[in-house]
């Protein structure tokens, strides 16, 4: 493919650092009036790779670009032609926004006009963040195709999922929503409490606490082998010679099967040793066994937002418990549900996806299928929703907040002034007052009085002794009656604040263990039967 490139971005050339050091390189192809990606709406996945790329001229804009995968290119349902828009999108440098190892997160009101990379990264913590009223997009005006280069938002290994609610994602490098759990590997058993995994994805160091539940799985069959909790929090290893050994790993994986991504990372910051409170099965040995955390990843949720054009799919659900609702889809490659048979990138619940729901949502030119569950994904659920082959560009749905953030109301303007009910009359003009006669010249102060006889002094100071003495005892009466009422209060399983004219604001705890508040007026009783009474 020949193409000019806009100057202001870096050219497809080794010499520029971003693909120097990209783990790959992106391709689409755009329509130019629509500003969309072409695609095979079969596919779930453009996935045009670049290679290498030759100057031309122009000004070093012109170049040649030699792709991966071009014969997909012909199965498009609109052809590329000349006058395309063509992008280049390498993958390396660091997400727009990391939420790393963090737990009831909530984030909102912002935009993400453009990533190197991922637009939000979650990984590991305790989870359960929530984005609301946030836009991953282009910039209205801009030039600008794409605005990530890989995912929009991706959940990698927290224990709960995210929560996305009346958001937008548009135009991202790859898949739009992705939420999983993550795959380690067994490569030691020490004793039959003690294993030893590598964990490429770097979560369960991070999210694993004594007591979580851990399971294991053949390798090959994805069998369950055994499930036992933690007798203490993961641990970072070195021993058994594993810092020798831990450069030959990669090759020792693929000679059992186990091919992986080369962006993977099998460092030895990533072997860590796993204790369990009971003895394992002794099924459980190193290169055929999988692992992984029970229910990481799971409770994810997408609600009344707007999910289109992506590189890849739609959303990509490989966690149990994911809930998608009133939520528009339009031009990717489907919602996909479960884990795949390959283990290229170790995502995913091993066991199988379970109790996943797509309700009430609508999906427009999403790919065949539009909604995809594997073979391995159990109770999905599909109710409400619309699928069509075909999309309109439309603007924002009414569910969404723009402008972001909102921007308040402006105030009501004032009303007018009633007329005065009589006209004002207008008071004479006042005399000036007379003047006075200069004063007299100042004489010298007087001297100072002698001082009061001691006596005088001395009963003054008693008075005053006396007085304070009398503001202390009642001062003690009043907190000894508040602490009366306090521990009535406690009594009655509640507290009172007393107001004034008789307000009374109370918090109590009823029978059934339910909490309420109430504001009460007029005289009261004493606490203890007031709190009888209700």
């Amino acid at each position: 493919v020949e193409a000019v490139f806009d100057s202001g971005f870096p050219m497809p050339s080794q010499r520029e650092e971003v693909f120097s050091k990209a783990r790959t390189a992106k391709v689409a192809f755009w329509d130019p009036s629509t500003r969309t990606m072409r695609r095979d709406l079969r596919e779930d996945a453009i996935n045009l790779f670049w290679e290498r790329s030759t100057a031309l001229g122009d000004e070093g804009r012109r170049w040649r670009v030699e792709l991966r995968g071009a014969r997909k290119v012909a199965s498009y349902s609109t052809p590329v032609s000349v006058g395309d828009l063509v992008t280049v999108a390498p993958i390396s440098y660091p997400h727009a926004l990391s939420v790393s190892g963090s737990e009831s997160v909530t984030l909102q009101a912002f935009h993400i006009y453009g990533a190197s990379s991922m637009g939000i990264v979650e990984a590991a913590g305790r989870g359960g963040n929530v984005y609301e009223n946030m836009r991953i997009g282009r910039r209205d005006g801009s030039s600008r195709l794409l605005s990530t280069n890989a995912d929009g938002l991706h959940s990698n290994g927290v224990m709960r999922g995210p929560t996305l609610r009346s958001s937008e994602i548009a135009f991202t490098g790859d898949d739009l929503f992705n939420v999983h759990n993550s795959i380690s590997v067994v490569i030691d058993r020490l004793s039959d409490t003690e294993i030893v995994v590598v964990d490429p994805k770097d979560i369960i160091f991070d999210v694993l606490k004594k007591g979580d539940e851990f399971a294991f799985y053949d390798v090959n069959s994805r069998a369950p082998i055994a499930t036992g909790p933690l007798s203490s929090p993961p641990l970072l290893f070195d021993g058994a010679g594993w810092p020798e050994r831990i450069g030959s790993l990669r090759a020792t994986l693929r000679r059992h099967n186990l091919a992986l991504a080369s962006s993977l990372s099998l460092a030895l910051s990533r072997v860590i040793l796993l204790q369990f409170k009971e003895s394992l099965p002794a099924a459980v040995q190193a290169f055929t066994t999988l692992g992984q955390g029970v229910g990481i990843g799971s409770g994810s949720s997408i609600s009344d937002s707007w999910l289109h054009d992506s590189y890849a799919r739609l959303a990509l659900a490989t966690a149990s418990d994911t809930r998608i609702e009133r939520v528009l889809f339009q031009r990717s490659g489907g919602v996909h549900i479960g884990i795949e048979d390959d283990l290229w990138w170790l995502e995913g619940d091993i066991a199988g996806v379970r109790n996943v729901q797509v309700v009430d949502s609508i999906l427009q030119e999403c790919g065949e299928p539009a909604v995809h569950a594997t073979r391995r994904a159990r109770d999905v659920v599909l109710h409400g929703n619309t699928i069509q082959r075909h999309s309109q560009q439309v603007p924002a749905p009414p569910f969404l907040l723009p402008p972001f953030p909102p921007v308040p109301p402006a105030m009501p303007p004032s009303p007018p002034a009633p007329p005065p009910l009589t006209p004002p009359s207008t008071p004479p003009p006042l005399a000036p007052p007379p003047l006075e006669p200069p004063l007299p010249p100042l004489s010298p102060p007087p001297p100072p009085p002698p001082p009061p006889p001691s006596a005088v002094a001395t009963t003054v100071l008693e008075a005053c002794i006396a007085i304070l003495g009398v503001i202390s005892l009642v001062t003690a009466a009043l907190v000894s009656r508040g602490s009366r009422l306090r521990r009535m209060a406690k009594r009655a399983d509640g507290i009172e604040i007393r107001l004034a004219r008789g307000l009374s604001i109370h918090s109590a705890v009823s029978a059934d263990g339910s909490a309420g508040v109430e504001i009460r007026a007029g005289a009261a009783g004493p606490l203890s039967e007031r709190a009888e009474k209700q």
